[in-house]
């Protein structure tokens, strides 16, 4: 299959993926708010985040192992795949150990972090037992196998288990809180289902690839292993930053303001983070086929790539991060309370980490995706130490927005300095100087459409679902007609704008 159709198929099937989520995770978080409360939510928020801090003993191992799997996969290469799969196995299940051991050492230290405004009945230790198990069984019962159909570009059978399992989890929690009450059966549930769909994967990977279920004894060359283990060495630096930088901010804030604004901030993050994977889900789809054109591709046709790629980011951020500043706190408000509202700076701190990160998500696809992890091995772990030091110094003079301001600062000053350089020198062979004169021009013209849209949402002051249906329409007009109008002579424009005719063409030739 082509590299444009496997794309196309994740590309659909991980937005239906997402589509189901969002509806089934709203109305848990609904059920969940109003059966267990803000203290529970904060607790869950809170272990989500220390365990995301154990997931650093992955170091980064998947990513090695799925660029090395680019080149056997597309040549046919099968003991070089299987002899990728063999280290790949046995790297899983000591890091799954690894963190079982690293997760039980820390439950002398949880009362430390864990800080309740309010006494509940809740054994908090056996909750992040059920969690670590949880993270755990995601490294062990052949979940390894998910890489080999990552990598042969065919994301979307994963996506479809998924799907399945991700509906019986979530319909079986939302009947535990109605007829139970009960937050441990509610945690259970996943545990149990992240195993049938570890097994259910890996039978997928085997009837796509039968030569990982023959007895395996291949090793790779002394070269090889070095090879893979220079990116591993790199990588490791990158995720264990990446996961202090990310995983952290609700960390501190459980420790410094109590773990219920833990709660309050995941709400927040839910609706962010779901975009997030909306969009990420477009970009996501094309790391394989990055990887491919990586492969084949000079520079000059490269770079053509990435500037469509570039384009797209810029639209597709710009627009939701618009939206996400005049809708959130009208939706949340509306969904589950006014007391559940952060003051609008606040909010404008949160969107703004949404849209730094998401400016720069082509450069690190690109990055990825042609495997630059040695060359930019130290850079996350220089955001996250100042992340850490920004966020820990300010929370104790302005709060939670210290921490927000911590997370931009890091991101600003190290990320966006190293990332483009990066890619610019070592892929497309160009000075980086274009990048940052595009960043200046693409973040201005957001703010001013941002602007724009406000003055007119402005009008609409009554908190209604009416009213917020309104301040939609205008989010979804307003941005798309600014950019349509400053940016339809270009050539990236006109690439999609083909793209979509085509499209239409088909639907309308199959309807004919």
């Amino acid at each position: 299959m082509s590299r444009s159709k496997n794309s196309q198929l994740n590309i659909v099937f991980g937005f239906g993926n997402q589509v189901l989520k969002l509806v089934l995770n709203f109305i848990s978080r609904t059920i969940f708010i109003s059966t267990l409360g803000a203290n529970y939510l904060g607790l869950s928020g809170l272990f989500t985040n220390i365990l995301s801090v154990l997931s650093l003993a992955e170091l980064g191992i998947g990513s090695a192992i799925m660029f090395s799997l680019y080149k056997p996969i597309a040549e046919k290469d099968n003991k070089k795949i299987k002899a990728l799969m063999n280290l790949y196995k046995g790297a899983y299940r000591i890091i799954g150990i690894l963190i079982l051991l690293i997760g039980l050492l820390l439950i002398p230290f949880l009362k430390f972090i864990v800080k309740f405004d309010t006494n509940i009945n809740i054994n908090y230790t056996f909750v992040y037992i059920l969690f670590l198990i949880n993270s755990v069984i995601s490294y062990l019962f052949f979940a390894y196998r998910s890489v080999i159909i990552e990598a042969s570009q065919q994301m979307y059978k994963i996506t479809k288990v998924d799907n399945y399992i991700s509906c019986i989890i979530t319909i079986l929690q939302i009947g535990s809180l109605l007829s139970l009450k009960n937050y441990y059966i509610y945690l259970l549930i996943p545990i149990l289902l992240g195993i049938i769909k570890n097994f259910i994967i890996s039978f997928e990977a085997g009837t796509i690839f039968p030569i990982i279920n023959e007895k395996n004894n291949e090793k790779l060359t002394k070269e090889e292993r070095k090879n893979i283990f220079k990116n591993i060495y790199a990588l490791s630096i990158t995720k264990i930053s990446s996961v202090v930088y990310s995983s952290t901010d609700n960390i501190v804030i459980s420790a410094s303001l109590g773990t219920i604004l833990v709660g309050f901030y995941s709400n927040y993050l839910l609706i962010t983070a779901t975009i997030t994977s909306f969009i990420g889900i477009i970009f996501n789809s094309l790391r394989a086929s990055l990887g491919d054109l990586n492969a084949v591709e000079n520079s000059e046709r490269k770079f053509v790539v990435y500037k469509r790629i570039l384009f797209l980011n810029f639209w597709i951020y710009g627009f939701c991060a618009i939206c996400i500043k005049e809708l959130i706190n009208p939706f949340i408000g509306l969904w589950i309370g006014k007391e559940y509202l952060f003051d609008n700076f606040t909010v404008g701190l949160i969107v703004l980490m949404f849209l730094i990160t998401g400016l720069n998500h082509t450069n690190t696809i690109f990055k990825d995706s042609c495997g630059l992890f040695w060359q930019t091995r130290y850079r996350t772990l220089a955001t996250a130490i100042v992340n850490l030091v920004t966020s820990i110094i300010l929370v104790n003079y302005i709060g939670i927005k210290g921490i927000f301001i911590g997370t931009i600062v890091s991101y600003v000053t190290t990320i966006y300095l190293i990332d483009p350089k990066i890619v610019y020198d070592n892929i497309f062979k160009k000075r980086c100087k274009d990048f940052y004169i595009w960043l200046v021009k693409s973040f201005s013209i957001i703010v001013i459409t941002w602007l724009f849209t406000n003055s007119i949402c402005g009008f609409i002051s009554i908190l209604s679902w009416k009213s917020l249906a309104f301040k939609l329409i205008i989010c979804i007009i307003i941005p798309n007609l600014f950019f349509i109008l400053l940016f339809n002579k270009t050539d990236e424009f006109k690439y999609y704008l083909q793209i979509i005719n085509n499209t239409l063409g088909k639907i309308k030739g199959r309807k004919v």
